[in-house]
């Protein structure tokens, strides 16, 4: 994802790693050969499949690559990095994520639902942030999809312009590769045409959600709605009812932004799934305990 933008060519990356380590017996001009004849996403294709060569002959190149290429790529949210931040400083990362994804008022709505949760697990077991840090990562997914307006504003992210400045020589042909709501799923290209018409919709971000908003009849856009009403009502369903034993199935509950991505059909099913097992943890968690026996002594010692 770090090197192309997403998964899509993780099976043509590994089919390069297999030719460079002698695994594979055709030549490199069939390999090729036979990427330009599926037709499918020609260039992305070899470009995976050289990637997949270049991780074995030469791993030290590739991860200066994989560098830029997070640069160039971005992200629709602030990533908790290995090393867990402090709860304090995780949830003034991804509020300052949400002040630039929209305003102020969607960053205090995100504090706002951490802190109620917050308080809840500190009632439960002073101390304790599970819970917590779940919420805090799942919930900045949910509110800041990558909609049109996002798509523009990382567009003109001045980072992003540098990165491509220094990756290519001046007078390189840029493209987009989008699928606009109102021409259907396919994705068609753009050309630089469209940089100014990106700047014009990134700064019109304060639009979202409003009637003059667009985009707000898309089927995108009221999937996103759902969801986010559907996780804060999950939450506001969890809250009353947790105790210690059942807090490991409310961090799976509330985990499921983790497993729902992509766009379109893609992402639908990946929702009909989450909700399906999102029933099955339900039940779980709503369960009554398990009564523990109390053994008397002397049928112990029988």
């Amino acid at each position: 994802e770090a090197l192309l933008g997403g998964s899509q060519q993780a099976n043509i990356f590994m089919l390069g790693c297999a030719y460079q380590n002698g695994r594979i017996p055709l030549t490199l001009a069939s390999i090729e050969r036979a990427i330009n004849l599926n037709g499918v996403a020609v260039r992305d294709n070899l470009c995976a499949f050289h990637m997949g060569r270049l991780a074995v002959a030469n791993a030290a190149h590739l991860q200066r690559v994989r560098h830029e290429s997070e640069q160039v790529t971005g992200s629709t949210f602030t990533q908790e990095p290995n090393a867990p931040l402090p709860l304090d400083e995780l949830l003034e990362k991804q509020a300052g994520f949400l002040l630039e994804y929209a305003d102020a008022a969607l960053a205090s709505r995100y504090r706002r639902m951490v802190a109620k949760v917050a308080a809840a697990e500190q009632q439960l077991q002073a101390g304790s942030a599970q819970l917590t840090r779940v919420v805090a990562n799942n919930y900045v997914r949910v509110l800041a999809a990558k909609d049109e307006f996002e798509v523009a504003r990382l567009y003109q992210d001045k980072a992003f312009a540098a990165t491509l400045d220094r990756l290519f020589q001046p007078g390189a042909r840029l493209t987009y590769l989008m699928a606009p709501p109102l021409l259907g799923e396919r994705k068609r290209r753009f050309g630089r045409w469209m940089r100014p018409l990106l700047g014009l919709l990134a700064r019109c971000k304060g639009l979202r959600g409003t009637v003059l908003d667009p985009f707000r009849f898309t089927r995108e856009r009221r999937r996103h709605a759902e969801v986010v009403s559907h996780f804060e009502a999950l939450v506001a369903q969890v809250l009353p009812e947790l105790t210690l034993q059942n807090r490991p199935t409310a961090i799976a509950l509330l985990s499921f932004p983790q497993r729902v991505r992509g766009f379109g059909h893609v992402k639908q099913r990946q929702w009909e799934a989450a909700l399906a097992k999102e029933q099955v943890l339900l039940r779980q968690f709503f369960a009554p305990p398990l009564p523990v026996k109390v053994f008397d002594p002397k049928e112990l010692a029988a």
